[in-house]
């Protein structure tokens, strides 16, 4: 077992990641997907189509993109923006919608970004940076998922949840991760593809109830921003993709840019 949780009493635990999607897999199941066609159907072609020689593994990669990625309403597949966006796109289109709306759900992402990731950032694009203020060390890992993992957390889950969250986040473009038993972690900004990362702001405010928020929150502060960790100005120039596509509206209150989602989103 591992070392005892070093978790505030006032602080709840995340879950453990050891429950992973196989992004080819996923892919697959969201090409098969059409509107209009039954969730039933979707469910039985997409045993039939997976690899997977185990039947609760084909069970929980179904479960997993019926819950997280697909629209749907209990019965059938809806017409929606996302499904659109990405049948038949670009690698880096489908992997940006992919991370994004998936990871979105998970707590431990969201820590190892704001406690590890961007404070790495900030050191690294400090003037005159000490040497290596990009490297996340092994310990700076061990220490987050000690902190926020349950206490007595087993090893084996100790360690895919550390190898998966750094995997993700490589995904993701915000990591350079280097060797395999002894891995260095480096943080760097990614580039996601732009309307992509307009349809995850445009999905952000619809998931919160949101009809509006300020254009420097999609910038900076939203999730897709933390994720990818854009600079200001490729996130611009992703607003104003999804702008034109109407994936996002752009209004203004008292001169401020302010963006609402689009009607079909």
């Amino acid at each position: 077992m591992m070392a005892a949780s070093l978790i505030p009493e006032d602080a709840q635990p995340v879950p453990t990641w050891t429950r992973t999607l196989n992004e080819e897999d996923a892919a697959v199941l969201l090409d098969l997907a059409q509107p209009g066609m039954s969730v039933d159907a979707w469910h039985e072609q997409g045993h039939a189509i997976l690899p997977q020689p185990s039947l609760p593994r084909r069970r929980e990669q179904l479960r997993i993109v019926r819950e997280e990625l697909l629209d749907h309403d209990g019965q059938q597949i809806l017409d929606s923006r996302f499904l659109r966006l990405f049948h038949g796109s670009s690698p880096h289109r489908r992997r940006t919608l992919f991370l994004g709306r998936l990871l979105r759900n998970r707590p431990i992402v969201s820590l190892a970004l704001d406690h590890l990731v961007h404070p790495a950032l900030i050191r690294a694009e400090t003037p005159l940076a000490v040497e290596d203020a990009d490297l996340i060390s092994s310990a700076d890992w061990d220490a987050l998922l000690y902190q926020h993992l349950p206490s007595g957390t087993g090893e084996p889950a100790f360690l895919k949840t550390r190898s998966t969250l750094q995997r993700a986040l490589g995904d993701a473009g915000v990591l350079d991760i280097a060797g395999n038993t002894t891995r260095t972690t480096r943080v760097c900004r990614g580039r996601p593809e732009p309307l992509a990362y307009a349809w995850l702001i445009a999905h952000e405010l619809r998931c919160t109830s949101r009809t509006e928020a300020p254009e420097v929150w999609a910038l900076h502060h939203a999730f897709p921003a933390r994720l990818f960790a854009p600079s200001a100005e490729y996130a611009a120039v992703c607003v104003d993709a999804g702008v034109g596509e109407g994936i996002l509206r752009r209004g203004y209150l008292a001169g401020e840019p302010r963006l609402h989602p689009g009607e079909d989103v």
